[in-house]
């Protein structure tokens, strides 16, 4: 795939552009600092060649003009004595003399009297002698102070351009000034200057003598500058303070606007300046070629690492380009993620690596998401599952409470007929019981259910003879399997007959009935076998029946709350489902475990253990005589309790008729009735010989509760049993703490009443 970053967005064009640009900026940076201070070092250098010149060249031309100041000091020694004598002798001598300097003095040579009026010159015919040059200022010093002397101002009157004049007195033998000898030198001719003018300072440079008063050039390397005018002080400074003999070099532009470097000194005879100048181009020409050089090396340089930064950035970025087409190749192709290849430590591939390490942290998140979404959708469909199951059970439930009752209710209208013979009457009356007996235990299984999920039920621990409770057991489900023609077995090991442990009793009988229940229900031939095994502290119950078997299918879901298992394709018969369901929630209560075995059209194995505890030594001893299971004898038919008293507090009239039938039919016992706690009150202060109250603890008014604190205040001893609706642990627990002696739940059966009472009216 082509890659979507640009040219010129591309990291690697930046990073080859700022690399560029780094060396162009610090070669050029460097290239500067270094022209700046090759430029400083040679102006340096050169300005101090250019002074030791200009002070070599200067000192040169003072010793030369001093020489012709002594040329002409020696020639007036010679003709002093003919100062005041005969003119003609005087230009006579003057002629003589003249040959010997004439290099020197080609403007020629004049002596003045005292009064400055030459009196004789050579040649003798430039006109000069009668002329007074007593205001010429060479002459006037001269004469005036006695003093050797060159004049200030350059003319060419008498010669093709620019000369000089020197002076010196003319003295006596007393060494009185009578005159003066004056010499006349033309600076354009071959003469003292012109050696020295004709060479050159460098290639393109030179000397220059200059008169600060005039501002004239005296002398040039460039003769045809000769005589030339400076320009007027005021317009170039840096031009004035060097044609004054500025001691440092200097830069300055010369009248023809050339940029020049020149040194110049002062000439002590004459006051004039000497100047060596060279242009700039010329003197700096090293350092342009040096730069010139640099710049180039700079360029190359600078190609040279934009190149190798290039090579070494396509080297380094090449896993990231490759890492770049590997991910859009798999986002094109929505392929598994990949990790990025690592291949080194530096900063990319420790990049790649943190990278991989978060994609694998995004992979195990996506993975977890993933696995989050189907535990979610597996939630939602086992939440749709459940409720649908939940309806289907609840229609099972009502199903199952529906039928009993319907039986219950149908059955007992037909009773109420007037010509229903005795013996059908018998058995309408068998079938409610049975109905009744249904009803009540599906209602229990549903509140049993109830506390064990919220955590309210309790194990009720008591010795008990475990094969007695088996007896019990097969003999409550004997007619149901005889029915069906299916053998019901105990197998108990013998010497384990007589075994008595310490456990909760109802409750292993709950869940054996159950487990019975469900084997008579799903077995057509064969027989079911029961029993117990002792292996180690652990009592190993069982339950083995030759049905229908359970599906593998269905075997994980078995122990599910709502799961039901049926025999649609043989009668129809079917489980609500809480049998098992509430057997685990039992065993698992008393610390046991359930599991079971099953083939498909072979049968089942179920299997479930609970801890072995013996009871202590006392209370094994009454064990079998004073403890009776579920399956204890019944009353006696009829009991004598005629001169016994039993008072009803009972606000439901129907609960009180049923009461008052059954133990008026049964016992002869003589009963007042009280419709709330109120009324139970003020019968008894009436009738204090009452021998047992039975408390409803629901009433209007005043309840049982209230009803029975109140009666312990003035009486501890008299038995009061509460009978309730209400079942559960904490409903026990507050009527035994409000002073009831037991009690009896709703719907009760008439054994089991009359059980708890004969406890007290029997004594």
């Amino acid at each position: 795939m082509e890659s979507n970053v640009s040219k010129w967005q591309s990291l690697k064009t930046k990073v080859i552009l700022y690399t560029l640009a780094i060396f162009a900026a610090a070669f050029l940076a460097l290239g500067s600092y270094i022209t700046l201070i090759l430029r400083d070092q040679l102006q340096s250098l050169l300005g101090e060649q250019q002074m030791s010149t200009a002070n070599f060249i200067a000192a040169d031309i003072n010793n030369y003009l001093t020489n012709r100041l002594a040329a002409l000091e020696l020639v007036a020694t010679k003709i002093a004595p003919f100062l005041h004598g005969n003119n003609a002798d005087l230009q006579a001598t003057l002629e003589q003399q003249y040959p010997l300097f004439l290099s020197e003095f080609r403007g020629g040579v004049l002596t003045t009297r005292i009064d400055g009026t030459a009196i004789a010159a050579v040649p003798r015919s430039s006109g000069k002698t009668g002329v007074s040059y007593r205001t010429t200022d060479y002459i006037s010093v001269a004469i005036g102070e006695g003093k050797a002397t060159i004049s200030q101002s350059v003319t060419g009157k008498y010669l093709r351009g620019p000369d000089i004049s020197m002076a010196v007195p003319i003295r006596n033998r007393q060494g009185k000034v009578i005159g003066a000898i004056a010499g006349v030198t033309n600076l354009a001719e071959s003469n003292f200057l012109q050696e020295i003018f004709e060479g050159r300072y460098g290639k393109t440079g030179g000397y220059m003598l200059i008169t600060s008063r005039q501002r004239l050039i005296l002398a040039a390397s460039k003769t045809a500058q000769i005589p030339e005018k400076l320009p007027p002080a005021g317009i170039n400074p840096l031009l004035d303070r060097f044609i004054h003999g500025q001691e440092n070099p200097a830069i300055f532009f010369n009248q023809r606007g050339v940029q020049m470097l020149g040194s110049s000194v002062r000439i002590p005879l004459t006051g004039w300046v000497l100047a060596v100048m060279l242009p700039m181009e010329e003197a700096f020409a090293p350092v342009r070629s040096a730069s010139q050089a640099w710049m180039s090396g700079a360029i190359m340089l600078t190609l040279l690492a934009t190149g190798m930064t290039w090579l070494l950035l396509r080297q380094q970025l090449s896993p990231i380009i490759d890492a770049t087409k590997m991910m859009d190749t798999v986002a094109e192709a929505n392929w598994p993620v990949q990790a990025l290849p690592v291949s080194g430590g530096d900063e990319i591939n420790t990049l790649f690596a943190s990278f991989n390490r978060l994609l694998k942290g995004l992979w195990r998140r996506e993975q977890h998401m993933e696995t989050r979404i189907q535990e979610i959708n597996s939630a939602k469909e086992r939440a749709e599952d459940s409720d649908r199951i939940k309806s289907a059970f609840l229609s099972n439930m009502v199903h199952d409470i529906r039928t009993p009752m319907n039986s219950i209710v149908g059955f007992a209208q037909l009773m109420s007929a007037t010509d229903v013979p005795e013996k059908e009457r018998a058995e309408y009356s068998e079938i409610i019981n049975r109905s009744s007996s249904r009803l009540f235990k599906t209602i229990n299984n549903i509140l049993d259910l109830s506390r064990i999920e919220t955590g309210q039920a309790v194990v009720k621990k008591k010795a008990f003879n475990i094969y007695r409770l088996l007896q019990d057991l097969q003999l409550a489900h004997l007619d149901a399997f005889k029915q069906k023609k299916i053998d019901l077995k105990i197998e108990v090991s013998p010497r384990l007959e007589s075994l008595v442990i310490l456990s909760d009793e109802q409750k292993v009988y709950r869940v054996l009935d159950g487990l019975l229940d469900n084997a008579c229900k799903f077995t057509e031939k064969g027989h079911v076998e029961f029993g117990f095994e002792l292996i180690e502290k652990q009592l190993l119950f069982f339950v083995k029946d030759t049905g229908i078997g359970i599906p593998k299918k269905k075997q994980e879901i078995i122990f599910s709350k709502f799961y039901q298992m049926t025999m649609a394709d043989k009668k129809g018969e079917q489980v609500t489902g809480l049998d098992l369901v509430l057997s685990k929630g039992l065993i698992t209560l008393m610390g046991g475990r359930i599991w079971f075995e099953s083939e498909e059209g072979v049968g089942s194995h179920f299997k479930f253990t609970i801890p072995f505890e013996t009871p202590p030594a006392s209370t094994l001893a009454r064990t079998v005589e004073t403890e009776k299971a579920p399956g204890e004898a019944e009353m006696p038919q009829n009991l004598d309790w005629s001169k016994k008293t039993i008072l009803v507090a009972e606000d439901d009239m129907n609960n009180y008729l049923l009461l008052r039938t059954i133990l008026t039919n049964r016992t002869q016992v003589v009963i007042l009735h009280a419709g709330n706690g109120l009324e139970a009150l003020e019968i008894l202060k009436n009738n204090p010989a009452i021998d047992v109250i039975l408390m409803d603890l629901k009433m209007p008014g005043m309840d049982g509760f209230t009803a029975t604190r109140k009666i312990r205040e003035f009486n501890k001893r008299l038995p009061i049993y509460a009978v309730t609706a209400y079942s559960e642990p904490e409903d026990r627990k507050k009527a035994l703490e409000a002073g009831c002696n037991d009690f009896i739940t709703k719907p009760f059966e008439t054994e089991s009443i009359l059980r708890t009472l004969a406890k007290t009216l029997e004594k």
